[in-house]
């Protein structure tokens, strides 16, 4: 609900009612001001303040939305009142009848008047008969019948402004009818309250929806259609005081009065159309807005397809490596214990050649198993669950630090720690091997008499960013990538300790399952430093 609705539905209804009261007390102490409205107008028939009372009340209860049924049918009886009321006195008027329905109130003041007797007027009599069967079709709550009070509502919608406007120009014949009494001013002002309270109690539906939306129309109604009303009768009011105080010339006042109506309209117009240019704006605006989130709701329910798809392929094809490696490992194994055999038992037999023969069978079986094992290790990263824990890194370094303790102390090398390393979540084994491999790669690729290595953590990002730095051969910046590509070696396979290539492509994969990422930086002969996360960069 909108928020001019919620003081409208209390300010529309009680207006009718108050100045029904008013017009009742004054007729009761028999005050003419409050009876009139205005000194020189006519007095409110009592019959019609009481009309003003009884459908202010109902029309409340409407705004209200009060559903008591004893108040749904006691308002049904004042709905009713009023219609027979009102085509009694139509009776009268049309017909001849002489039912007096307006005179059963105060009836020994009515006749006071000099001018006219007191009597109900034709015209408010006639919008009494309407308005209370709008207000009827207004109970059924329907769609149909809410357009059907709408539409009888604006029936005198149409001529009460003329009477008011009759009374503030002087111009009797506007709320007047022949030589019957006219309206009086107080009693339009009450009808106009009361048509708005009956149009505003469904104002979403019938064809008050349209002023009432929340679109362009919804916009410029609350503004573009007072100014209509109220303009016209402000510039006319205001060249008619003019002209009858002489202070300019009739043709030039309607001259004026025409080319002031123009320029009004004109900016109104404007204003009009600049609010619809605005309001397509702002739609095209919200389309295209709903289009691009669509299009990325679209992209990021691909992406989460593809994403699950690719989770599914690298699962099977760790699977498969887990599978086919294991299943070498037993011929394998039957390869390199016959070779044994034929060169135990027929050692007499063969000669040198031969011998180096079954020799390079077992050598070749040996680093096949190996590779084996490697594959089955890496596969193993893929499938196994991680266990996530709170891991103290430097703990980690230490134990890694110890189980190398030996080599380094043979080959002199230094390990070097940058300030702390801080905590992290996640699997404590797979952090472990990421430190132990990327420790033992920069011991093992180092030619310098002067070996160091150094573990470092930059906690100033999320998430931080370790490091492990040494100062040997350096990797070429072709092979960056190289590096991490299983069992792809950048050297002779006995050259640098030897290896199978498969260390840092665990790395890799294990470092990514903590959704992480690694890379490096190289000079070729002066050292590498090979940085990685352990959680997604925010």
């Amino acid at each position: 609900m909108r928020p001019y609705k919620k003081y409208l539905r209390f300010l529309l209804p009680a207006l009718p009612i108050i100045l029904g009261t008013l017009a009742l007390l004054g007729w009761t102490l028999d005050i003419a001001s409050l009876k009139q409205g205005i000194a020189s107008g006519v007095a409110m028939n009592p019959a019609t303040a009481l009309g003003f009372i009884l459908l202010g009340l109902e029309v409340f209860r409407l705004h209200a939305r009060i559903n008591n049924p004893l108040a749904s049918r006691i308002g049904q009886l004042a709905i009713w009142m009023v219609i027979i009321a009102s085509a009694m006195k139509l009776g009268d008027l049309v017909l001849g009848t002489s039912f007096g329905i307006d005179q059963l109130l105060f009836a020994a003041q009515l006749d006071k008047y000099l001018t006219h007797p007191n009597r109900m007027a034709p015209n408010t009599t006639l919008c009494f008969f309407l308005l209370g069967w709008a207000m009827l079709s207004l109970r059924s709550r329907s769609k149909a019948a809410i357009s059907t009070a709408q539409a009888l509502t604006m029936i005198p919608a149409l001529f009460i402004p003329l009477a008011i406007v009759g009374y503030i120009y002087g111009t009797e014949s506007f709320y007047g009818l022949g030589s019957y009494i006219p309206m009086a001013f107080n009693t339009a002002i009450a009808f106009l309250f009361l048509i708005a309270a009956i149009l505003f109690t469904y104002p979403h539906d019938g064809f008050m929806r349209v002023f009432t939306s929340g679109g362009s129309a919804g916009k410029i109604a609350p503004i573009l259609l007072p100014a209509t009303l109220i303009v016209p009768f402000l510039v006319g009011w205001i060249t008619l005081a003019v002209l009858n105080a002489k202070l300019i010339d009739p043709a030039l006042d309607h001259a004026l009065s025409v080319v002031i109506n123009i320029a009004i309209f004109f900016a109104l117009s404007y204003f009009s159309i600049r609010t619809l240019y605005f309001s397509d704006l702002q739609r095209q605006k919200a389309d295209a807005e709903q289009k691009l989130a669509e299009l990325k709701a679209e992209e990021l329910k691909m992406a989460k397809i593809n994403e699950a798809y690719l989770i599914a392929v690298n699962k099977e094809l760790d699977d498969f490596t887990y599978i086919a490696a294991h299943d070498l490992k037993e011929p394998l194994r039957g390869i390199h214990n016959y070779a044994g055999i034929l060169k135990e038992d027929y050692a007499g037999q063969m000669d040198e050649g031969a011998r180096q023969y079954v020799n390079s069978i077992q050598r070749l079986a040996e680093r096949l198993s190996f590779l084996i094992d490697r594959l089955l290790a890496y596969s193993r990263v893929g499938s196994t669950e991680l266990v996530h824990v709170q891991i103290d890194v430097d703990a980690v370094v230490d134990e890694v630090a110890e189980d190398l303790n030996r080599l380094w102390t043979k080959e002199g090398i230094e390990l070097r720690r940058n300030g702390r390393l801080g905590t992290i979540t996640g699997d404590a084994t797979r952090v472990g091997e990421i430190f132990q491999n990327l420790i033992s790669n920069a011991a093992k690729y180092n030619d310098k008499p002067s070996k160091w290595i150094e573990v470092g953590c930059n906690h100033s990002g999320t998430p931080p960013i370790f490091y492990v730095r040494d100062n040997g051969i350096g990797i070429a910046p072709q092979h960056h990538e190289n590096v991490f590509r299983i069992f792809k070696r950048l050297h002779e396979v006995n050259k640098y300790g030897g290896g199978t290539g498969a260390g840092l492509t665990i790395v890799k994969k294990i470092i990514e399952r903590h959704g992480g990422r690694i890379w490096l930086e190289s000079v070729p002969g002066e050292g590498t430093v090979f940085y990685f996360t352990l959680g997604r960069e925010q």
